[in-house]
């Protein structure tokens, strides 16, 4: 019986993510050679050498903080998308096909932040860094 409430809610859920209600699924979960360096909470650095699906990192910026997010992704096959956000709130959505590196900042409204990670058949890395930039530096 358990069994049948599981393929259940597997049909539901493929259902709903074939019909584009449901996003952040990713069918099949792939992740081979998948590794995550998760250093001091200002660093994030994966890499992978086949990754479909979805890994979701958090981090703590502080309130009203002036934050400066620097990313370097390397994409060899597939394609990786990052959402940075603050709760429902996004401040960074993007899907990279090629390499990129690039940076954004942003006024930190809550006290954490979590960075969402899709990938959709990919081969790369993903080096993500944020720095708490000083007022006096910035003025």
């Amino acid at each position: 019986m358990e069994f049948i409430g599981f393929l259940v809610v597997a049909g539901i859920v493929y259902f709903l993510y074939q019909k584009g209600l449901v996003k952040n699924v990713r069918f099949p979960m792939i992740k081979i050679g998948f590794i995550t360096n998760h250093l001091k909470n200002n660093q994030l650095r994966l890499r992978y050498k086949k990754f479909n699906g979805i890994s979701n990192h958090v981090f703590v910026v502080g309130t009203s903080q002036q934050v400066q997010f620097d990313y370097d992704v390397a994409v060899e096959t597939g394609s990786v998308e990052l959402t940075f956000r603050q709760r429902r709130n996004v401040i960074f959505q993007k899907e990279f096909h090629d390499s990129e590196k690039g940076s954004f900042s942003f006024t930190s409204s809550q006290r954490s932040c979590s960075l969402l990670v899709v990938g959709k058949h990919t081969k790369g890395n993903c080096h993500v860094e944020f720095d708490k930039v000083d007022e006096e530096i910035a003025n």
